[in-house]
């Protein structure tokens, strides 16, 4: 996540600040919260947390990045947000938080299933009794159902082209791609991996650290999750 940050800081807000329904989000994570203290974990520049606080919650923000937190503390009302520079599978927290988010695929640029299961279970540590972990994530597709490797077209401008690289490997569940920004100044990679998890691996990883799937949805307003959906916002219940 580190080097994701030095690598995205600087256009995570133009490229991904409307990525997903965030007004949608902020009401659900009210509503599971139930106004109690919220801990996101990837917060980045805040385009979640900001919001949150906005609305009235008690946020702390974890990142690995510290370029992506420097542009979240520069914000206006940045200080609402409570910053912490550390790792989401290594949680400095004593048990606190109504609700754990991670939106946006986040959880899965923890490498290694390995990490993502230390993930919950430290998730399960820091929760308060009772308290729900939510994750936001894409449903990968199997073996055959999409291309494993392609280069595609991002964004076309006057002054530049970005064209999105990337290869997938299926026993390891990583995809490791890059931006390529092409300009005047020259070419810039922007390099990311993500290592995907299916719905069922997740449901493993939170049940072994003592959490229970309670609501699974398609998006942020509770739409139905089916055999055709591509995302999920799944909502897991400290047993």
């Amino acid at each position: 996540m580190g080097s994701y940050g030095r690598s995205f800081a600087d256009v995570y807000d133009a490229w991904y600040g409307d990525v997903s329904d965030v007004a949608a989000t902020v009401a659900r994570v009210r509503e599971l919260s139930q106004n109690g203290p919220v801990l996101e974990l990837g917060v980045g520049t805040g385009r979640i947390a900001l919001p949150l606080a906005h609305a009235g919650l008690d946020v702390v923000g974890i990142d690995a990045s510290g370029e992506m937190l420097e542009v979240l503390r520069t914000k206006q009302k940045g200080a609402r947000v409570h910053t912490v520079f550390g790792d989401m599978a290594a949680l400095p927290f004593a048990p606190t938080f109504s609700l754990v988010l991670v939106a946006f695929n986040t959880l899965f640029n923890l490498v290694g299933h390995d990490r993502i299961e230390t993930c919950f279970a430290e998730v399960a540590r820091v929760l308060l009794p009772h308290g729900v972990f939510v994750v936001e994530a894409f449903v990968p597709p199997l073996p055959g159902e999409a291309a494993d490797d392609g280069v595609s077209v991002r964004e076309i401008r006057d002054d530049a082209v970005v064209l999105t690289a990337a290869t997938r490997t299926h026993h390891d569940h990583l995809i490791i791609g890059s931006h390529i920004e092409i300009g005047p100044a020259g070419v810039r990679l922007r390099p990311w991996q993500l290592c995907y998890a299916n719905p069922d691996e997740l449901d493993g990883f939170a049940a072994n650290a003592g959490l229970e799937l309670a609501t699974r949805h398609s998006g942020w307003n509770t739409e139905l999750y089916d055999n055709e959906s591509t995302t999920h916002v799944s909502m897991y219940r400290k047993l």
